[in-house]
């Protein structure tokens, strides 16, 4: 039997693996000792499993890019979600609507006049629909079945169906 399977039975898992994941929690530990968990995208704690080297000014397609990359002053801790969007936003910052909601990936919805948070939308359609879903409850309340109160709010009965059902 070779030294590396007798350690691989040993550890449960592959070296390769097992030496990575202990040089993360090593540098983890010192990160969190010199310079504290706070990811320098988005100001929140950061966990031995999230946390990543982040470069503040983007170095790829730079005509820096050599000196961006090494540049220590250049580097931060940062989520790994929070590096990879910032990756791929145009100027390397995360961008946030009026509420504090990220502005990426499904969360956007791009319209003629810029960007439009689709959770705030969802927000603004759910109040709006408070007093029909009042008014459902009041009907159901009566006792008229779900096709009777789909006619007279003007909606379909399994959507006044998933209204009367939700937790």
């Amino acid at each position: 039997m070779k030294a590396r399977d007798k350690y691989e039975k040993q550890l449960e898992m592959d070296l390769g693996t097992a030496q990575h994941s202990l040089r993360k929690k090593v540098l983890f530990d010192l990160v969190k000792e010199t310079c504290g968990v706070a990811c320098y995208r988005c100001s929140k704690d950061m966990s031995e499993d999230d946390f990543t080297l982040d470069h503040k000014i983007a170095w790829r397609n730079s005509p820096k890019a050599k000196k961006l990359f090494w540049a220590r002053d250049n580097i931060a801790w940062s989520h790994s979600v929070c590096n990879t969007q910032a990756s791929r936003s145009a100027n390397g910052l995360l961008e946030f609507c009026k509420n504090g909601h990220k502005l990426s990936g499904k969360n956007v919805r791009v319209t003629e006049g810029g960007r439009a948070c689709r959770v705030c939308e969802k927000d603004r359609w759910n109040a709006s629909n408070k007093s029909r879903d009042r008014r459902i409850s009041r009907l159901h309340a009566k006792g008229l079945s779900t096709r009777k109160i789909a006619a007279k709010v003007g909606i379909s009965h399994v959507a006044v169906w998933k209204i009367l059902n939700k937790d």
